[in-house]
């Protein structure tokens, strides 16, 4: 979806890494570089110009909350690209963040990813699900980009 807000121009969506949950991961594609960047310092006003500057992408981990009710609102981060920087490295760099991000909301343990032994690693391993899930966030993103003839 392509929106503007005064002069800042941007795309953005919604990826859901398992299908099964209703938690996503939303991503902003900005058109200009300055325009991610002040998104950037506006949802982490701690972060200074210098580190914002030195950004190409960035996953911010979100815990929103409905105001009425107090509950967390299933978003669970953001991540911010600049149109001009897209490829896939930076894709899946952002979304293996993103992914971590899904994962301490469902209290997936990921501290066992990297496993010592040989032959296959067994469907049901943490390692083996992270890579599915992984996978699915950046097909996501691909057929989203390519819709908005980003890529």
């Amino acid at each position: 979806m392509r929106k503007a807000v005064g002069r800042v121009g941007f795309h953005h969506w919604r990826l859901y890494p398992d299908p099964k949950s209703r938690l996503y991961v939303r991503v902003y594609v900005f058109d200009r570089r300055c325009d991610q960047r002040a998104f950037f310092r506006m949802l982490s006003p701690s972060i200074s110009k210098r580190m914002a500057r030195q950004t190409r992408a960035v996953c911010v981990e979100a815990e929103v909350r409905d105001r009425r009710t107090k509950r967390r609102k299933p978003v669970v981060a953001a991540v911010l690209f600049d149109k001009s920087r897209l490829g896939a490295g930076l894709v899946a760099h952002e979304m293996l963040h993103a992914l971590a991000c899904w994962a301490r909301r469902t209290k997936l343990d990921l501290t066992d990813l990297m496993q010592d032994g040989e032959g296959l690693i067994p469907a049901d391993a943490p390692e083996e699900r992270a890579a599915g899930l992984l996978g699915e966030l950046v097909r996501q993103f691909t057929v989203k980009a390519i819709q908005a003839k980003l890529i």
